[in-house]
């Protein structure tokens, strides 16, 4: 076979080519990611701060209904569907404090590092003020 010793001769790319494609193909998945990431932990922050909301709303309910709050032993789990989406984004449970120690009720989550305080995308998300007088995300709708 004459044409054998010929194909190992001829490559259509040359060791730069691939390499040099490789790095501007890793540069392009790099810059893609550092896009993306801080993204999908804002839309997390923003689904947690959501169901916040319902949460709030449940225990309002359950306030008209019984003439109370729910004690923070009895914790969220008397509320009405309770199940797995009184999970947080990350997966940590949503934590319930009755008397709250920044409103009448503490409803939070530890955010995305599951641990109490935090600064950045790590902070606590809850329905409370912070002491600087700014809203930490969003505050609790006033009772009537």
């Amino acid at each position: 076979m004459p044409f054998a010793k010929y194909a190992r001769i001829y490559s259509p790319y040359t060791s730069i080519e691939i390499i040099t494609a490789i790095a501007i193909v890793g540069a392009l998945a790099l810059i893609a990611a550092l896009n993306i990431l801080p993204k999908q932990m804002q839309t997390k922050e923003v689904r947690a701060r959501h169901e916040i909301l319902q949460i709030i709303t449940q225990i309002e309910q359950y306030q008209q209904a019984n003439n109370r709050y729910p004690t923070t032993q009895e914790g969220l789990r008397v509320l009405p569907g309770f199940s797995n989406y009184f999970k947080d984004p990350w997966g940590t449970p949503y934590q319930y404090d009755y008397p709250g120690k920044r409103n009448e009720y503490d409803v939070f989550s530890f955010g995305s590092d599951g641990k109490p305080g935090g600064i950045g995308v790590a902070q606590d998300i809850g329905n409370w003020q912070s002491e600087t007088g700014q809203t930490n995300h969003f505050s609790a709708p006033e009772p009537d």
